[in-house]
């Protein structure tokens, strides 16, 4: 802002030199109206003892001429006298005649100490009182002056003051103008200016209107809005990209999600291909060892052949049923540290992308809770758990509230959902494969969760909610492995 401080600065300085020579004026004008009043207060003490010495000879005129004639006493007199000494010893009169006038009074009360007749000293006194009066009309005459002086002189005082505020006042309106054009309207304006680009309101400054100075500062600030703009747009271009990555990773995501799940349900029909052939090949067995037992009692040739052919029929069926045992034979998937919250949030992340808006999950899960289970299966078991949630639910509006803690050594899930809760078949027979309450369902997803559980020796507990809602509660053993 280097461009505001000439013209700025001259105008204060002007101000501040006005200001300083008012206070220095006004400051002399006090301290010399309080050096003039001392002598002003001196000349009233004079001019009261000039009245009190008219007073004392108007005392003894009436005491000793006019009421009871007698002789003077010479010691009042004397008095006066020591009075009028000391009035000429400090001379505070205003009146040139003053001290003369004085002289001649003392002169005039002289006589009386030398015992003279009552008749001349009567004449003297008369006199005294006479010149004593003159001396104070003169005084109070010359007292009067030096006042009306000392009213020209705060009167002058008063139109300098004047004048100086005049000055001030003409000074500041410029001074005010000035600041207004130069310092106020562009602040104000970059004010709004920039209170607009907080609301990512970006506006172009007007640059020809203000001040050739100012104009380099509105320059760049249209530089800078210019940038701006750029770089929201390069912004919005980025979230886009990335916006349109993460909707095709989250589709892929989804797709490979379900293609899991399909495999689980698959391998759940397959385990229980693998029981249904397991019971068949026993009774196979028998069948086939009576049936070679009956071809060896039986002597008629056709008759064997029929048998035989059976025979052959029942061992193929045999093979084919160890096929099946032997796919379904799967080695163990290996324990790994799980850290259970992040999995939650992932899963919650991914599951979505396919539910309803109205739908909501919060998850109530320590950061630091980290178990060694294995990996794929548990994140299967939970993602089947929460979408059954999530389809009981519907389109909502509804809550998922999912919960995780150890308790000793023994991680604690549990699923509450607002949905209609679990049928009674379920809370009193448990789950059972192909058995599903919901429509579409095969029932071999919870099937799935209810053997992972068994493997892991944990256990899981369906629960009504009152005063509607679902609840399940699946424990595992909590296995930390030392890092």
């Amino acid at each position: 802002m280097g461009f505001l401080r000439k013209p700025v600065w001259i105008l204060t300085g002007s101000v501040a030199l006005m200001l300083l020579v008012a206070f220095g004026l006004l400051f002399y004008s006090s301290w010399r109206h309080d050096r003039e009043l001392e002598p002003i207060e001196r000349h009233l003490a004079h001019l009261a003892e000039i009245q009190g010495i008219d007073e004392a000879l108007r005392s003894l005129i009436v005491e000793y001429v006019v009421v009871s004639p007698a002789p003077i006493d010479a010691s009042r007199v004397s008095a006066i006298n020591d009075k009028l000494n000391d009035l000429l010893t400090f001379d505070k009169s205003l009146y040139p005649e003053t001290n003369g006038n004085l002289a001649m009074v003392i002169q005039r009360l002289k006589p009386f100490g030398e015992g003279e007749g009552h008749n001349n000293l009567s004449g003297l006194l008369m006199e005294a009182l006479q010149t004593i009066r003159k001396i104070m009309r003169e005084e109070l005459a010359a007292h009067k002056y030096r006042i009306e002086q000392k009213r020209k002189l705060a009167q002058i005082d008063r139109y300098i003051a004047l004048g100086l505020l005049v000055g001030l006042l003409i000074i500041a309106f410029p001074l005010a103008i000035l600041v207004r054009r130069r310092v106020t309207t562009p602040i104000e304006t970059m004010d709004f200016l920039m209170s607009m680009m907080t609301r990512q309101t970006y506006v172009s400054a007007c640059v020809d209107v203000f001040d050739p100075m100012l104009q380099p500062l509105f320059r760049n600030y249209n530089h800078m809005v210019n940038q701006l703009v750029f770089l929201e747009q390069e912004h919005r271009n980025r979230e886009e990209l990335l916006s349109g990555s993460v909707r095709r990773a989250t589709r892929i995501l989804i797709q490979q999600q379900r293609r899991v799940a399909q495999a689980e349900r698959l391998g759940a029909v397959g385990e229980i291909a693998a029981s249904v052939a397991h019971e068949l090949r026993n009774p196979l067995t028998t069948v086939h060892m009576a049936l070679q037992n009956l071809r060896q009692e039986i002597a008629v040739p056709e008759h064997v052949d029929r048998i035989n052919l059976v025979i052959n029929e029942i061992k193929r069926m045999s093979l084919q049923l160890n096929v099946l045992l032997d796919s379904a034979k799967q080695m163990p998937e290996p324990m790994v540290q799980v850290n259970v919250s992040a999995m939650l949030k992932e899963l919650t992340t991914l599951i979505r992308y396919q539910i309803s808006e109205e739908v909501t999950i919060t998850i109530d899960a320590p950061d630091d809770l980290v178990c060694s289970m294995p990996e794929m299966q548990i994140h299967q078991c939970m993602f089947n758990l929460i979408i059954n949630a999530c389809q009981q639910l519907g389109e909502g509006p509804g809550l998922i509230r999912i919960e995780a803690g150890l308790f000793g050594h023994q991680l604690r899930l549990v699923i509450d959902d607002d949905g209609p809760g679990f049928p009674q078949q379920i809370l009193e027979t448990g789950v059972r494969p192909y058995n599903s309450w919901r429509m579409g369902g095969t029932g071999l997803g919870l099937m799935m969760v209810r053997r992972f559980v068994g493997d892991l020796s944990g256990t899981l507990r369906f629960e009504n909610r009152e005063p509607h809602g679902a609840r399940i509660v699946m424990t595992l053993p909590c296995l930390v492995e030392n890092m």
